[in-house]
């Protein structure tokens, strides 16, 4: 959860490129859907939709009325990795909603950690259109690892890319 004055503040972390235009103009509004059937809108005009100032391919999503349905998802700090620890070869987990995978739940795939390319983990894992804005997950420390985002494609294989959440500022 990030931090805000001291008090957690439920914020949905996600990809800047999932709440912008082609223009990095944030959206009207987003809607976030949560497992437990609870949906929240966050709009701009409430302050409630923030894109990173820094230049990274994040954003967060708030909202001014939290429902009390989402108390036990948003009442935690998140146990952000830190990024010495993470190795090449570790496992990674990520999660997200693929147009791919199944269209009534999320969708897990797993992988390695196959190196770092500046502010970016790469893997193996599985991440396609959907997954941007997901999280993923360092199996070893059961820790937030960061934002999958974007894929580079090679002749036989693609390697992901996972911003590491530790630059997040939370």
């Amino acid at each position: 959860m990030p931090q805000e004055g001291g008090t957690y503040a439920p914020r949905v972390i996600t990809s800047k490129h999932v709440i912008t235009d082609n223009f990095s103009r944030g959206a009207i509004s987003c809607t976030s859907k949560f497992t437990n059937g609870t949906s929240v809108i966050s709009k701009t005009l409430n302050k409630e939709v923030e894109i990173s100032k820094a230049g990274y391919d994040f954003g967060y999503l708030g909202s001014s009325s939290w429902p009390s349905s989402l108390d036990g998802i948003t009442s935690n700090q998140m146990n952000i990795c830190k990024s010495a620890n993470v190795k090449t070869g570790d496992s990674v987990l990520i999660l997200g909603y693929p147009g791919i995978g199944s269209d009534k739940d999320i969708t897990a795939t797993e992988g390695i950690v196959s190196g770092r390319e500046g502010d970016y983990f790469v893997t193996s894992a599985k991440v396609e259109r959907g997954n941007s804005g997901g999280a993923a997950i360092l199996i070893k420390e059961n820790c937030y690892l960061g934002i999958p985002t974007f894929v580079e494609s090679g002749s036989l294989e693609s390697l992901a890319r996972i911003f590491d959440a530790s630059l997040l500022g939370i």
